[in-house]
């Protein structure tokens, strides 16, 4: 499942074990290196999916979002929502 997106987000969707992908586009990826960038995704990631989030990991672009196992559809839906609209007005405030 693929779900288009905005201006800083290539995709998010799931991959072959069911994590999370949350695909920065390539010109943003150093984004994701800041150690600032990094806690406030995890924190977003944790505080919008609650007692369902296990872990956040950064590999190149991309986000992979673990959940507890048969969550992962409703969990797939509000990161399309509410973690990409705040990645998005973060970036706008860095400047990016």
């Amino acid at each position: 499942m693929m779900f288009e997106l905005k201006k800083y987000v290539d995709y998010v969707s799931l991959d072959e074990t069911n994590r999370i992908v949350l695909a920065l586009l390539p010109q943003y990826k150093q984004f994701l290196y800041a150690e600032k960038a990094r806690g406030l995704i995890q924190k977003a990631a944790k505080d919008f999916l609650g007692k369902d989030f296990v872990s956040c990991e950064i590999i190149d672009n991309k986000c992979l979002i673990t959940v507890l196992p048969n969550t992962e559809e409703k969990n797939l839906k509000i990161i399309q929502s509410e973690v990409v609209d705040g990645l998005e007005l973060i970036m706008r405030l860095m400047g990016l």
